[in-house]
């Protein structure tokens, strides 16, 4: 039996990967300066997770849901390399979403006078 032979990885694909967890961990940073402001978390599920274990709990969560999308376009990326990189790019997109919120609300805050400049 032959072993299937893998497709190439596309061109860009590791700089893709290392934005989408740079994002996850721009999103886990704000969220805990907006918590240390009074803020709260509205995902229920991370709200959970933040619950439970504090911030490790939420990165802990970040890191699990990221590392699920790596997998999954390390998967499709043997059958169809153009559609993983897709996929990753869908996962930065939603990644950037919280992070464009936090900064806005932190930025509101810092306008209004409710944000200590250091």
């Amino acid at each position: 039996m032959r072993a299937a032979k893998l497709a190439p990885k596309p061109a860009g694909s590791r700089s893709l990967y290392a934005a989408l967890a740079t994002m996850a961990a721009a999103d886990i940073f704000l969220t805990s300066r907006i918590l240390a402001l009074g803020g709260i978390e509205v995902n229920a599920i991370a709200r959970h997770a933040l619950d439970a274990a504090g911030i490790p709990g939420l990165a802990a969560l970040k890191a699990v849901s990221v590392g699920i999308v790596l997998i999954c376009c390390e998967y499709i990326r043997r059958v169809r390399p153009v559609t993983s990189l897709r996929v990753v790019k869908w996962g930065i997109a939603l990644n950037c979403m919280p992070v464009i919120a936090a900064g806005a609300q932190i930025a509101a805050a810092a306008a209004s006078g409710r944000l200590p400049m250091v």
